[in-house]
């Protein structure tokens, strides 16, 4: 049984406050916002607030909000009427979009410098010939933030759009939401269950210029672009979790916390490498690093014997380990790129799990001695 939680980045626990909310609705009735009785007045003033919580949450009051199954589905949507045409994006994005750019073949790519600095040089270069620009707001794997501000800016002096996967932000990236509203992006994509909203929400949140074309076809639900009945319910925790998230995040807490856990693996293994140096550029929530000569694959399996789940994010479907494709393309060698752990927390991460980590750290690593 599972004692500590730290893979909050692949997923995490349901806030308890957004499943009474979701009790409360479904035992309100049937809900069906295409319907013209009461319960359907009903189910469409549900959708319609949350779209309107949405805005108000990230300043984008004029933005269009579509709800969607899943951040996969509205990253392709958003992309889909940019065919043919160029789109630049960074070399560390989140694989949903990295396999939709590849099966286009029209991406230009920026890299990174140093391991973690931007390449500038290479967007002002790739930006000119582009109609859109996506990029990923921090990295799920390593919480490596990108210059977003700066980004944008430079969006603008050659009238590209752009594209913001903020799946990973809400909650964990410290600012985000005064950045955002000021930022106004073209779009942006928001993830229910990267903050504490079930499985199966997402929203693409665009201005009224940013050109769609559907992917799917069928009813006339949000205005055709996504046909199908909306996820009621699903559509109101997912507002709720991007409010929790702006009311209730800890920031502080999480990086002390990470502190914590990064100085006990320290004492036990000085060899020990945090991938992201620079707190400002990381994520409040995530630590990432490797212990040259030890595989992640050994580590996670440590840890899961004690009852600690963690990550790697260097899995590929077929379940076998392979290196990681954003630390390759961070310039770190194969082996390398094959010992990264990744410890992500949440705002609902307990102190008590935080003490069973640092008391277990010591007894996972006198087991595992680094091959050299």
């Amino acid at each position: 049984m599972t004692k500590a939680y730290f893979d909050n980045n692949a997923t995490t626990e349901v806030d308890p406050r957004i499943l009474s909310r979701i009790h409360e609705l479904y035992q309100s009735g049937p809900m069906n916002p295409g319907s013209p009785h009461s319960f359907g007045r009903k189910a469409r003033q549900v959708v319609e607030d949350a779209k309107a919580r949405i805005r108000e949450a990230l300043g984008l009051k004029r933005h269009r909000v579509l709800f969607l199954a899943s951040a996969t589905e509205a990253l392709n949507l958003a992309i889909n009427a940019f065919e043919g045409q160029q789109i630049v994006a960074s070399s560390i994005e989140h694989p949903a979009l990295e396999e939709a750019l590849l099966a286009r073949s029209c991406s230009k790519r920026v890299g990174l410098i140093d391991r973690t600095q931007f390449d500038w040089k290479g967007l002002e270069k790739h930006l000119p010939q582009c109609q859109l620009a996506a990029f990923i707001w921090a990295n799920n794997e390593t919480g490596l933030v990108l210059p977003m501000e700066r980004i944008a800016e430079s969006c603008r002096v050659t009238d590209t759009k752009i594209l913001v996967d903020a799946s990973q932000a809400p909650g964990k990236l410290e600012g985000f939401f005064e950045e955002v509203s000021a930022l106004q992006p073209d779009a942006i994509v928001l993830s229910g269950h990267k903050m504490h909203a079930p499985v199966g929400i997402a929203a693409l949140v665009l201005n009224e210029d940013f050109p769609i074309r559907p992917l799917l076809f069928g009813g006339s639900q949000q205005a055709s672009l996504r046909p199908g009945t909306e996820p009621v319910v699903l559509a109101d925790a997912l507002a709720l979790a991007l409010e929790l998230s702006q009311e209730s995040a800890t920031y502080d807490q999480m990086r002390s916390w990470k502190h914590q856990i990064w100085s006990a693996i320290g004492q036990v293994v000085p060899q020990a490498t945090k991938t992201i140096l620079d707190e400002s550029q990381c994520l409040a929530n995530t630590l990432h690093f490797r212990i040259p000569g030890l595989s992640a694959e050994r580590q996670i399996i440590a840890f899961d014997l004690e009852g600690i789940a963690l990550s790697s994010s260097s899995a590929c479907e077929s379940g076998a380990s392979e290196p990681s494709r954003v630390l390759r393309a961070m310039g770190y060698d194969e082996v390398a790129s094959s010992e990264g752990i990744r410890i992500s927390l949440s705002r609902l991460t307990k102190p008590e799990e935080i003490s069973i980590a640092i008391n277990a750290i010591p007894r996972v690593y006198s087991t595992l001695a680094p091959k050299n």
